[in-house]
């Protein structure tokens, strides 16, 4: 489902200044060489690590930019977030390109990416985590019984000890969605902009909303496609996570049957065996083609990830695209 939200009437308290001085402008420059991409420049933003102590510590912003070749057809800037939580951005914009972003909207909008606040290449918040516990993500397995729910409660608790001592504890109470979300309008008061548009998916929408929310007045065009429940990813957005997997999985299992390259089968598995216990050890199921079939077909786009509920592509397709407002901006600018 996608939501175009023009104004959300709230509170705006802790609004920076509504446009920055022109020496306060970042500084583009070269991309690191892991996400560089034909035209796409990065720089860094200092914003505070508290937006309510607007002269105390501070932290960096990574962000990216795909300028607008065509300044007669330029409306303005293009925040955008594939959502996560936790996943990089600077890479998005090249990966959208990639997937077919239409010119009119590379005409009419310098796309921004950035890294949230404690991710990727802005001050990270890192949690000391070893390798194999990065390597599970931000979804934990499927729990088949009541002993593997104990041991996933023991894996998390272990993660929220190993985050409250380690050296970048102190971002802890300051790395929300509020926060990001301030952040969003210091990276817009720095690109000298009256107002943002923003495009966002999965958890990307909550980021959308709170910041519409927060700045009724500052936001243009905002896109939330596959929207979260209002409170984000709370116990009910988690509950309906699960739900929302167990409708859309007989569209991934006919999918997958159309598709023996994957090697998981060639019959889509009725709606009535979904509720038949699984096997503890699938090994009839090859873990190579498990993985493969995980992140296709979007595997050719840059910055994959796994897909949320209801999702089987982790990134939309150009006929997505194409529908969405922002793809005929172009087309409907004032002469």
């Amino acid at each position: 489902m996608t939501i175009v939200v023009a104004a959300v009437a709230a509170a705006t308290a802790l609004a920076p200044p509504a446009l920055a001085d022109r020496s306060l402008r970042p500084e583009w420059g070269e991309c690191p060489a892991e996400v560089a991409a034909p035209g796409l420049d990065c720089t860094t933003l200092s914003v505070p690590l508290d937006h309510r102590d607007p002269d105390g510590r501070r932290i960096d912003v990574a962000l990216s930019r795909l300028a607008s070749k065509n300044p007669e057809k330029r409306w303005g800037v293009l925040l955008t977030n594939q959502g996560g939580p936790g996943g990089t951005g600077v890479d998005f914009p090249a990966g959208l390109v990639a997937l077919g972003l239409p010119q009119s909207v590379l005409d009419s909008y310098d796309i921004i990416g950035f890294d949230p606040r404690g991710v990727g290449r802005s001050t990270p918040v890192t949690c000391n985590l070893t390798p194999e516990q990065e390597s599970l993500g931000n979804i934990p397995p499927y729990a088949r019984d009541a002993a593997d729910v104990v041991k996933h409660a023991r894996h998390s608790k272990r993660v929220a000890e190993q985050c409250a001592e380690s050296d970048t504890a102190f971002m802890l109470p300051y790395t929300s969605t509020a926060a990001t979300a301030r952040d969003l309008d210091r990276i817009r008061e720095a690109l000298g902009e009256e107002k943002l548009s923003f495009l966002s998916y999965s958890y990307g929408t909550h980021l959308g909303a709170v910041y519409t929310t927060l700045f009724p007045d500052r936001g243009d065009r905002i896109v939330l496609d596959s929207s979260l429940v209002p409170a984000g990813l709370d116990r009910e957005g988690g509950r309906l996570f699960g739900h929302g997997m167990e409708l859309r999985f007989p569209d991934f299992a006919a999918y997958a049957a159309a598709h023996p390259e994957h090697g998981l089968g060639s019959t889509p598995v009725p709606a009535d065996d979904l509720r038949r216990p699984v096997p503890r050890q699938p090994d009839a199921l090859p873990r190579r083609n498990l993985a493969r079939a995980r992140h296709e077909p979007a595997a050719a786009a840059r910055g994959n990830r796994p897909a949320g509920p209801g999702q089987h592509a982790v990134q939309p397709s150009p006929r997505d695209l194409q529908r969405l407002p922002l793809a005929e901006a172009g087309r409907h600018l004032p002469a």
